[in-house]
This record gives structure tokens, C-alpha cells and sequence, in this order.
């Protein structure tokens, strides 16, 4: 078979970095993320205009009005990162105001006594909801000029909620703010976000009729701006993996390229 000539399996991998991104002095902060995903599609087009002249019914030729070429890679595994290709925005870390809801929120109040309940969080101030089967709703601020627990009020301090007898066994469940952890990620969209334009390599290996590996083909593009449209279908049962779009800018080199595509053999033994 001719070294040049080789089969492609799957859809490789990405790896996304900013426009200047070093490959010789590699910044870890300049990455990111890193892709792989079941499906990658590099697709390019181009506007074509026709040259007529005399009484001939085709064209005398053709020249080249413009040029787009875009990357699709879909049911990618999902990275944090990804949405700040999607926003702009940097992530932040830091603690964060979140709410506290749904499912993981239902208790009951014991039997026996103490009748407590002790929180996953220590709600912000003002922000417990407190809601019994029957509708009746609390807020955890209890009764009384010196607030103490009474039947449907409980009374919460810290994190902590303080029942009484008449409520014993009642389910409830609760909504509440607080404050996350010092690790917290938070991406924000704002009304003027801009995607940022990346660097995009895509990487993936070549194989022999006999399946033995030839190689690995490199794309790398200089210069793309990611999509902001998003859509996150999230469905019963079934896994989320998100899609992304990114188009191909100029990215205004010297050399006027705009990608590479580089393959690079296996070193013979």
C-alpha cells in the first residue's frame, strides 16, 4: 500500500487552546479544554462567480467571491469549558449564592423526640420555604415576640429545624439560598457576550489496510470563533452531550494560511 495513501477510523480528538497559544512555550492556562466526542465534521464552501462574455452559453471562467469553512464535533463528553467557548465570559471560581430545591430536599420529622431536622446547608437569611403536603407553607421563623417552634411553624437556627409534637412523622419539603463552597465554577452570559475566537488542533491516527498504525493526521486552525447558539436537551434517561459550531476566521497571519493539515508518519523501527 502507499505510504501516503490511509484509512481513517472514528473522530479523533480536539484540542482547543487561545489564538496565541504556544506550542513551544505551553501555557496550561492558555487551554481550553480538551475534546473528544463520536462525531467531528469539517466542512468549507465557497462562493463562485462567473466571467461571461461573447455569445458562448458557459462561462469563460470562474473567480472567488468568498470562503467559509466551519468545525461540528457533537455528542462530545461534556467539559465545563465549554461554556465559556459558548458565552465569552471567563469562569470564576469562588463561593457562589445557589439554591436549594427538588427531590433531595424532602424530609421527615422524626417520630421521637428531638424533633429536628438538620439541613444539607445553612439557608441565607430570609430565604427557607418550608412546605407541608397540605399546602401549609413555613418559613422557619417560628412564633412569638422570642421565636420558639409551634405546630407548622418550625423554628430554624443554623442549619437546623426544630419541630414539635403535632408535627411528628409530617413530610415537608423545603427550598432554600446558601452559599456554596470556595470551588464553586460560575459562567456568566451577559446581554453583550461575544464568543472568543480559539486556535482549534484536531488530531487523529491513520491505519494500514492490515489496521497497523501509518501515522497521525494534524488540522490545526489558526483562528476559529465558536457558535452562541446553544441547545441543552436534557431527557429522562438518557445522557446529555453537548454540540458545538465553531467558523473559521482570518486570522491574519503573514503567510496568509489559514489552517495546516500535517501528517506525521510512525518513526520505522
Amino acid at each position: 500500500m502507499d505510504a501516503l495513501r490511509y484509512y481513517i477510523d472514528g473522530p479523533g480528538e480536539l484540542l482547543i487552546v487561545t489564538t496565541d497559544f504556544s506550542q513551544t512555550i505551553p501555557d496550561p492556562t492558555k487551554i481550553l479544554a480538551t475534546s473528544t466526542c463520536k462525531g467531528v465534521t469539517i466542512s468549507g464552501d465557497a462562493d463562485m462567480e462567473d466571467v461571461t462574455g461573447g455569445r458562448s452559453l458557459f462561462p469563460q471562467r470562474k473567480f472567488q467571491t468568498g470562503r467559509t469553512s466551519k468545525i461540528e464535533f457533537t455528542d462530545c463528553e461534556m467539559d465545563w469549558r465549554y461554556s465559556q467557548l459558548v458565552s465569552g465570559e471567563k469562569s470564576e471560581t469562588g463561593a457562589k449564592k445557589v439554591w436549594a430545591f427538588g427531590s433531595d430536599y424532602h424530609f421527615t420529622v422524626p417520630l421521637v423526640t428531638p424533633f429536628e431536622v438538620t439541613l444539607p446547608d445553612t439557608p441565607e437569611v430570609g430565604t427557607l420555604t418550608v412546605r407541608f403536603p397540605d399546602g401549609t407553607v413555613a418559613n422557619g421563623a417560628g412564633t412569638g415576640e422570642t421565636p420558639v417552634a409551634a405546630a407548622g411553624s418550625p423554628l430554624l437556627a443554623a442549619a437546623k429545624l426544630t419541630f414539635v409534637e403535632a408535627d411528628k412523622g409530617k413530610d415537608f419539603e423545603v427550598m432554600y439560598q446558601y452559599t456554596s463552597s470556595a470551588t464553586t465554577k460560575q459562567v456568566s452570559l451577559k446581554v453583550d457576550s461575544l464568543p472568543k475566537t480559539v486556535k482549534v488542533i484536531h488530531k487523529q491516527p491513520t491505519f494500514d489496510q492490515d489496521n497497523n498504525i501509518t501515522g497521525t493526521q494534524f488540522i490545526e486552525f489558526f483562528k476559529m470563533q465558536p457558535s452562541s447558539a446553544f441547545n441543552e436537551d436534557y431527557q429522562e434517561r438518557a445522557a446529555y452531550a453537548p454540540q458545538i459550531t465553531m467558523d473559521l476566521v482570518d486570522p491574519k497571519r503573514a503567510d496568509k494560511k489559514v489552517y495546516d493539515r500535517t501528517w506525521v508518519p510512525v518513526a520505522a523501527v
